[in-house]
């Protein structure tokens, strides 16, 4: 770490349209009605440019504000956090922890606060901010207008009257917190610099390593030694002072130094990377892949997203990922008999072949752990079981009892495998919550719901022991307020498997860790998210889950295209069940995934349900779906019956679609578009994955033969 004196003028880019939107958002927001604001998510400031990162590379001489490496690789820090900032300092008393989530939203696009990092020193825990004493005071919207108008991202007059315990290399003395040594280990010679160590992991290997080859490079220079755009050149500074007898203030700090080890953030755990499932259930071998999570940033959770008809074996994979996270004392409640799980080739229509002796669940993690859970006829084995995720999962229904279910150790899934095990009520959770939680998780509930419905707030009124929703009806602002027990069947389903999650997550005598919702970390399991929700949630629902619980990682499975708006490309899989050429001692049935999609995220919804997404011919029509559908199953035939009235009627259809596209006279192009379109149908049928697109490819290939010829 380097001390950077910052260039006065920001970049021109702080000024621009774009982030004045940005700081009325924040200035609206500081504008509410304190009980509105108290239940009200801090809007997200997030602001990412080039011109921005451009000039702090400049500022810092293209190096790491933290690390001092020089890395083709910046991402863009802030110093203090855009909301949430860990840990929460305040009481109820006081008045502070009602404010707590607004630190530091009004500093997200001030130019004091931005920062050049390289991807190894970014925090895993992006919120967390530690101070001595009390935090800055939170400023008026009267202090704030004045930095809107000052329309630049400078603050005028800005006092943050704290004491960070994160070094600031624009405004500490390094050397009063840092002590580098010859073999490139870093100490902390304060409080500061053991924090900053740790939060930015400054002793990690190659980086030590890397300090070392570049101190010794450096001892054996001549004349001036390195200049500033030299990596580590602050650090050798430091160094070779504490040689000099002279300088005692740096010889005290020294000898005071204590070696901060890298160590891992308390609490966190691996994400998951990759789901292998062998002769699980009706699955004889299938790998996921999930994507990679979004930039944390984006304050996005990573998601999956599973489609497939029935019986395609989604389900199973969600059960699947449960049991190999669950905990052994929970499984029994679960599932009976182990070996039920097993592959039956019989049931898949191979009865000369046996069970399969063991199923097996592989789940490998972003840090390069592997758990895996093999099940045999009678037990379960497992492996690398230690520091996996927090699991919750929820089969398709989430209606609620009323009263406050107890925690035992399957209790998170236990409705993934049990239909009828309903959730939490929800109500009486509520009513019971301290403020501070209380508020938390209204703000939470905010998010989920605020897409797709104009909630304000919801009170508690504890001497009728009941909940109310606010909600504005209608654009003129006019509100009714409605029991949380008369809401809609959508709005509670989705009520209690919130709250159940972030019911456990909170619970710290389960999740000891537990600091914040936008932090808090975990796998959420769903079967069929879209169950019982209008059309405006099946949109809204997964953004808005993931959004408000940011840290987790959501697999869902659902038939539905509209839920597949709050997806991003190659965050959805298809599996289909399909038919294979029998060789020796193999089921005639297996369970394949496409992953090579159409991008979700420029699809229109009619074009997501004609996709390979949904396997669908057309949306203007269910009974013309139908009709197609019938047609491929009369053109595989081949039988000679006459085609119904249905089938007749799609060949129509087709040969209208056909005949309109081409020019006048084409009859034997039409003709011959038909006969491909005919034979695609008929193939398609028995394909999925790479073999369908191979299939559709060659059909194109062959409609545009024909045009080419016209």
């Amino acid at each position: 770490m380097r001390h950077v004196v910052r260039a006065p003028s920001p970049p021109a880019a702080l000024g621009g349209s774009f982030a004045s939107e940005r700081r009325q958002s924040f200035l609206r927001y500081l504008q509410l009605d304190p009980v509105k604001r108290e239940q009200t998510r801090v809007p997200i400031m997030q602001f990412e440019s080039r011109e921005v990162m451009r000039d702090l590379s400049h500022v810092f001489l293209g190096k790491c504000a933290f690390c001092e490496q020089a890395s083709k690789s910046m991402f863009l820090h802030r110093f203090r956090p855009m909301n949430d900032a860990e840990p929460t300092i305040g009481s109820e008393e006081d008045g502070r922890a009602r404010d707590a989530h607004l630190y530091y939203g009004w500093l997200s696009d001030a130019w004091i606060n931005l920062y050049p990092i390289c991807e190894d020193c970014r925090p895993k825990r992006a919120t967390y901010f530690p101070v001595a004493g009390q935090r800055a005071h939170i400023p008026t919207p009267e202090e704030y207008v004045r930095f809107v108008d000052q329309g630049d991202g400078t603050w005028p007059d800005l006092d943050l009257d704290e004491t960070p315990l994160l070094v600031d290399p624009c405004a500490d003395d390094i050397a009063r917190h840092l002590v580098p040594r010859d073999d490139g280990t870093l100490e902390a010679a304060s409080p500061q610099g053991e924090e900053t160590i740790r939060h930015f992991r400054l002793n990690r290997t190659r980086l030590r390593s890397r300090r070392k080859q570049a101190f010794d490079d450096y001892a054996r220079l001549k004349g001036d030694g390195p200049n500033d755009t030299n990596e580590f050149v602050g650090l050798w500074r430091i160094l070779r002072r504490q040689g000099d007898a002279g300088d005692a203030e740096i010889a005290a700090i020294t000898v005071s130094a204590n070696i901060v080890e890298e160590a891992d953030i308390v609490g966190a755990r691996p994400r998951l990377k990759e789901i292998r499932l062998t002769n699980f259930k009706a699955i004889e071998t299938l790998s996921i892949k999930l994507p990679i999570a979004p930039d944390p940033t984006e304050r996005m959770a990573q998601a999956l997203l599973i489609l497939g008809e029935n019986a395609a074996g989604k389900s199973s994979i969600l059960e699947a990922i449960a049991l190999a996270l669950i905990g052994t004392d929970a499984r029994p409640d679960l599932v009976e008999e182990p070996g039920s799980l097993r592959l039956n080739p019989s049931f898949m229509g191979a009865e000369d072949l046996p069970q399969k002796p063991s199923a097996k669940v592989r789940l490998q993690f972003d840090n390069g752990q592997v758990s895996t859970l093999t099940i045999g006829a009678k037990r379960y084995s497992q492996t690398g079981e230690n520091r996996l995720p927090m699991v919750f999962g929820y089969g398709a229904y989430r209606h609620y009892v009323r009263d406050l279910h107890a925690w035992k150790p399957s209790r998170p899934v236990l409705s993934l495998f049990h239909t009828d095990s309903l959730l939490s009520n929800p109500e009486n959770w509520l009513l019971g919550l301290p403020p501070t939680e209380y508020r938390a998780v209204v703000q939470a509930l905010g998010v989920i719901f605020g897409a797709a419905e104009e909630i304000d707030v919801i009170y508690r009124d504890e001497a009728k022991g009941r909940c109310f929703v606010e909600m504005q009806i209608d654009a003129s602002g006019k509100k009714s307020r409605t029991p949380l027990s008369n809401v809609s069947s959508g709005f509670r389903t989705i009520l209690a498997l919130s709250c159940d999650i972030m019911r456990w997550l909170m619970d710290r005598a389960i999740n000891p860790n537990f600091t914040t919702l936008t932090s808090a970390e975990g796998i959420v399991l769903i079967d069929e998210v879209e169950a019982h929700l209008h059309p405006r949630w099946k949109i809204h629902i997964m953004k808005g889950l993931r959004t408000a619980l940011p840290s987790m990682t959501f697999i869902v499975t659902t038939h539905d295209p509209l839920c597949l708006r709050g997806m991003r490309d190659g965050e959805v899989v298809v599996l289909s069940k399909v038919a294979r050429q029998l060789g020796s001692g193999q089921i005639p049935v297996m369970v394949d995934s496409l992953t090579q999609l159409p991008k979700v995220s420029a699809l229109t919804i009619e074009q997501l349900l004609t996709s390979d997404l949904f396997s669908l011919f057309s949306t203007d029509d269910p009974e013309t779906e139908a009709s197609l559908a019938q047609l491929g199953d009369y053109l595989a035939r081949k039988d000679g019956r006459v085609p119904d009235q249905a089938v007749r009627a799609a060949m129509d259809a087709i040969r209208r679609q056909v005949v309109d596209a081409l020019p006048v006279g084409m009859s034997e192009a039409a003709r011959l578009v038909q006969e491909a379109v005919a034979d695609y149908l008929v193939k398609r049928r028995n394909l999925a994955g790479k073999p369908r697109e191979d299939l559709r490819d060659e059909t194109k290939r062959r409609i545009l033969a024909v045009l080419e010829g016209i």
